[in-house]
């Protein structure tokens, strides 16, 4: 026998049986059973989220930025094919990018100086990745160089290759123009995101436009000096540190990226406003474009600020300060309609940052979170392959639920789960195909499972840890996977550890199986007891067939009178009593 049972912290009661007495009990017939009434289990009949009334969930006139990055997933497949080498990849200690940005001619200019050590085998070629109108030199010596460039793939090819432990630099000169750049997105999303733009009054580069040669088949990026002319009366913010800026005809603006980046390095040049806060030990800023919103209401970061810090104090306290030593949240052109978040920059759709004068609400400030503890679970701890992607979406939406509970009651909490998970159910109720959370093979993966099912996932991991067990985990975790991938099978192993017994039941079918919870219950009152038989109409695995298994609350109420028990649920079809009043 399983003592998970005691560790039901969170939204189980700790004993097995709980009464609570609030009237008279009245006629047998009136006592109503419910499943998991705290709805903590991924389950079909989970209601929908209740229309916003008051207060802060009153916004409904005012949009959430979308939640599923397809369009980030698809480019990083891409830019994936193919490319990692065979051999060991060469090393860059050092790369220095100079940009010229001038978006009233939506023109760019770039060189790039990039230093090259072969590591434990000779190199006889390199590839970068780079958007650009056209190559205007590659210049190396000792030895030189030739190169091709095609479908944004740059391969630079040494006349003699370069031995294992010397060193070489190959300069590369390129520009662009126009850039306006779609990327696929998912169907609820609009069909697609416009995720890069050099232009007026936002200029901005996320996912599916490399602005500078970045290697391929390299897996983690660093030392990187960027720096970037552009018009003094704009600002311009990038991932990493900012070290300086000065004024001419135009501004020169110095970024410093030092410490490893597994995705991507953005840019946005605008015009901000900005207000200042902290986030533990670093620096945090909310900058927008001033104006209105595309909804018309005015842009006030003022507003953001102190909802960023609330939720940016709640997670310095569970996983510890963030490893930037500054974070900026800024605001881009309005069609870029998702979030992105990379190392010390946040970028936004400038809507995110209006205010009808009534404040946030909930929704808004679930997206802001869900990209703020990507400065945690992302941009420090990183995943390695599209199967652990979970341990990062889905974590995100998990621990900005956490966080939010320093704004919002529990009621609001609870409809926010609602809200959140709504996606996914209605995705499954049309026919979408389902797969593991973790598939066992390379696959083209639902976004609406790694995110939503995810985050239940580790929400019902934590009925099974206990909340105080979950947190020692995931702090674990975080200090032990500084700028490295964690596998699901590291996760799993470090939960079993925590638990002091054996969980792998819960991995194997969250984690291997598919599907979700489909409960139905009869009962009959006799006397003192409500006899309850409880059915799984779904099974997580078909071949064998097999039932999940989890902590169940099963509830008798009639009136005021309450009485709750949890017992453990493993079959198809199991019969419980619970005591009554």
């Amino acid at each position: 026998m399983r003592n998970w049972r005691r560790k039901f912290t969170g939204w189980l009661l700790g004993a097995p049986l709980a009464l609570a007495f609030f009237g008279c009990s009245g006629g047998e017939a009136d006592w109503k059973i419910r499943l998991d009434p705290g709805e903590t289990l991924l389950r079909a009949d989970l209601p929908p989220p209740a229309a916003r009334s008051s207060g802060a969930l009153s916004q409904s006139l005012r949009r959430v930025p979308e939640r599923f990055d397809l369009g980030a997933a698809r480019a990083l497949r891409r830019d994936g094919r193919p490319g990692a080498p065979a051999l060991p990849p060469p090393g860059f200690p050092n790369t220095v990018v100079e940009l010229s940005l001038d978006p009233s001619a939506r023109t760019l200019q770039g060189v790039a100086v990039i230093e090259v050590t072969a590591t434990d085998a000779a190199v006889s070629s390199l590839s970068f990745h780079l958007s650009a109108a056209g190559i205007d030199a590659v210049e190396a010596q000792n030895p030189a160089a030739t190169y091709a460039y095609a479908d944004e793939i740059l391969t630079v090819t040494p006349a003699a290759p370069i031995a294992p432990g010397a060193s070489w630099s190959v300069t590369v000169r390129w520009h662009d123009r126009d850039v306006e750049r779609e990327v696929d997105f998912t169907p609820e999303g609009g069909g697609v995101v416009l995720a890069n733009r050099l232009g007026l009054p936002s200029t901005f580069f996320t996912y599916g436009y490399h602005f500078w040669p970045r290697p391929r088949g390299v897996p983690d990026i660093k030392n990187i000096e960027f720096r970037v002319t552009h018009p003094k009366d704009l600002e311009l913010i990038m991932s990493g540190d900012f070290v300086s800026r000065q004024d001419g005809a135009a501004a020169t603006t110095v970024w410093w990226v030092e410490k490893p980046v597994r995705w991507n390095i953005v840019l946005a040049l605008a015009s901000y406003q900005s207000a200042q806060t902290q986030c533990g030990s670093a620096s945090l800023r909310v900058a927008a474009m001033p104006g209105v919103s595309i909804d018309g209401y005015p842009i006030a970061p003022g507003t953001y600020a102190p909802i960023h810090k609330k939720l940016c104090d709640e997670y310095v306290a569970r996983f510890g300060p963030p490893v930037f030593s500054s974070i900026v949240v800024a605001g881009v052109d309005e069609r870029f309609t998702s979030g992105y978040s990379t190392p010390g920059l946040i970028l936004a759709p400038n809507y995110s940052f209006d205010d009808d004068g009534s404040g946030s609400f909930a929704e808004r400030d679930f997206f802001l979170g869900h990209e703020l503890s990507h400065q945690w679970w992302g941009n420090d701890v990183f995943y390695g392959a599209m199967r652990d992607i979970w341990l990062i979406e889905g974590m995100a939406d998990y621990v900005t639920m956490k966080a939010l509970a320093a704004l919002y009651g529990a009621a609001d909490i609870q409809n926010l789960w609602r809200w959140e998970v709504r996606p996914l159910l209605d995705w499954w109720a049309s026919g979408g195909a389902d797969h593991p959370l973790v598939p066992g093979a390379p696959i083209d993966m639902e976004p609406r499972i790694y995110y939503i099912k995810g985050a239940w996932v580790l929400r019902m991991l934590e009925g099974v840890l206990g909340e105080t067990a979950m947190r020692t985990l995931l702090r674990a975790i975080r200090e032990g996977h500084a700028f490295a991938a964690v596998t699901t099978e590291e996760f799993a192993a470090a939960a079993q550890a925590q638990a002091n017994e054996d969980i792998g039941w819960f991995f194997e079918q969250w984690a291997y199986g598919t599907g979700w919870l489909a409960l139905g219950e009869t009962h009959a009152i006799q006397g003192r007891q409500a006899a309850v038989t409880v059915t799984q109409s779904k099974p997580w695995s078909a071949d064998p067939v097999r039932y999940f298994e989890t902590p169940l609350l099963i509830r008798a109420q009639k009136g005021k009178a309450v009485a709750d028990k949890t017992v453990t649920l493993e079959g198809e079809t199991q019969d419980f009593v619970v005591d009554l009043p």
